[in-house]
């Protein structure tokens, strides 16, 4: 199944840009497919950033469906 992943500020960097189309496996969750992003992008695995499915927060344990779209969103700290 493909999944859109959507990045945000210095996330955006370490993977090249705004957004990445993933295939994963039917039925893979949140973690799942973070782990894996974190294993192809290795900078990513130092990060601490919250996941949003279809625009709401997610668990990692969240079932992830076929045209999903998955925000990994940094921590945003303002003055």
């Amino acid at each position: 199944m493909r999944i859109r992943v959507l990045v945000f500020a210095e996330l955006r960097e370490l993977l090249g840009g705004p957004e990445l189309l993933v295939e994963a496996e039917p039925g893979a969750t949140v973690g799942e497919v973070v782990a894996d992003l974190a294993r192809r992008h290795e900078a990513l695995a130092r990060r601490r950033f919250s996941t949003a499915l279809n625009r709401c927060y997610a668990a990692p344990e969240a079932a992830l469906r076929d045209g999903d779209e998955l925000a990994l969103i940094p921590p945003v700290s303002g003055g």
